[in-house]
């Protein structure tokens, strides 16, 4: 199913199934790319702090608007991705910063260069 079709039952249930699915995941050894909703769970922000390595892949609005462009397929993202992008941002920030065992900034960074900052977070930690 897509993210549209999983928030049709409302946004709780999808956050629900969302901690059911990283827990499920715990255990294994792989790389999580969780949604930036992830952090409004403290179970799940537990589950991942506890099970492996969590990054913050952290950028500005003006950097995720690009990436995100009208936001299709992004149910928390109306008319104005931008604004939408501050608002949640501004909202999850904290809960951000307390999930994550690393922050690395992403803006005018290549994903090369980010997937190394990764590999040596990983390699040090």
């Amino acid at each position: 199913r897509t993210v549209g079709e999983l928030f049709a039952d409302g946004e709780t249930s999808f956050r629900e199934a969302e901690g059911e699915a990283i827990a499920e995941l715990a255990s294994d050894q792989m790389v999580v790319a969780c949604g930036g909703g992830v952090v409004t769970r403290g179970d799940s922000i537990a589950v991942m702090r506890a099970s492996g390595l969590v990054v913050w892949l952290r950028a500005d609005v003006a950097t995720l608007a690009g990436r995100v462009g009208v936001g299709s397929g992004r149910p928390l993202l109306g008319g104005d991705p931008a604004s939408d992008l501050a608002r949640l941002l501004d909202e999850r920030a904290d809960a951000y910063r307390r999930a994550a065992h690393v922050v690395i900034d992403t803006d005018d960074t290549s994903p090369d260069d980010v997937a190394a900052d990764v590999v040596r977070a990983w390699n040090s930690r």
